[in-house]
């Protein structure tokens, strides 16, 4: 896309799904030195980023936001791409760490922040 833009292009994930799968400022941030309204350059923009294979739709919000929401055949080959095995791996060298986080007071009393406390600490060494 920032060849069709003419400049770098920072892609964000909207808060709100309806605004789309991507957002970008693009035209926000390029229209001065093109000396155009950053309305017109989004829409402009949006009519060439509809022809990428990858984007379904293209749709201008506010004073020259581009939302782009992309077509389930691309995300179906980013999925494909990331397989069955993604995140199955370990660390490639063992290390052993020790992990502190609640110390039992045998003198004082059981609070449910103790128990609580212990739960996340075991939580952490299990994720480690």
């Amino acid at each position: 896309m920032g060849e069709i833009a003419g400049a770098p292009v920072e892609l964000e994930r909207p808060s709100d799904p309806e605004h789309g799968d991507y957002a970008t400022n693009v035209a926000l941030r390029t229209a001065k030195q093109r000396g155009r309204p950053p309305r017109e350059l989004a829409d402009e923009l949006a009519g060439r980023v509809v022809e990428l294979p990858e984007v379904e739709r293209a749709e201008v919000a506010g004073p020259g936001f581009l939302n782009l929401f992309v077509t389930d055949d691309f995300l179906s080959e980013l999925l494909a791409e990331v397989g069955p095995e993604f995140g199955a791996g370990s660390a490639e060298t063992t290390e052993r760490i020790q992990v502190e986080f609640v110390s039992a007071n045998p003198t004082g009393p059981i609070t449910v922040a103790s128990a609580r406390n212990g739960a996340y600490g075991d939580s952490i060494a299990r994720l480690l």
